[in-house]
C-alpha cells in the first residue's frame, strides 16, 4: 500500500518549490499539482519533506511511467534473484524442459 504525504509535508513541499514544478520549474496552477515520492514508496522512499517534489500532473506521470516503474520492476527482479525465485524457461530443451540437447547434436527426452 502506497503511503502519501501529510498536509504538513505539502505545504512545506509548495512553499519551498515557491509554486513550481520541480521537473519543468514552471508555475503550477490550482489543481494542477501532484506531489511525487522522488525515491518511489514501493522500493523504500518514505513519506517525508526529504522525498517530496511538487510536479504537474502531466510531469508526475511521465516521469511514473519512464523512470519510477522500470526501477519498481527492477528491483523486484533483483529481490527475486536474490530470493531463488525465477521463471521457468519456455524453451524446449532448456533445464526446466523436457528434453536435452547432447553435444553431438542428438535431442533425447530426459
Amino acid at each position: 500500500m502506497r503511503r502519501e504525504f501529510t498536509s504538513k509535508t505539502k505545504r512545506e513541499e509548495y512553499k519551498d518549490a515557491g509554486g513550481r514544478c520541480r521537473i519543468c520549474h514552471l508555475p503550477i496552477k490550482p489543481g494542477q499539482e501532484d506531489y511525487d515520492h522522488v525515491i518511489p514508496d514501493a522500493i523504500g522512499g518514505k513519506p517525508r519533506a526529504s522525498n517530496c517534489a511538487l510536479v504537474h500532473r502531466d510531469c508526475h506521470r511521465e516521469k511514473t511511467v519512464k523512470e519510477d516503474i522500470p526501477r519498481i520492476a527492477k528491483s523486484r527482479r533483483i529481490r527475486n534473484r536474490e530470493a531463488g525465485i525465477r521463471k521457468k524457461s519456455k524453451f524446449a530443451t532448456s533445464r526446466d524442459g523436457p528434453f536435452k540437447k547432447k553435444i553431438n547434436g542428438e535431442v533425447v527426452r530426459r
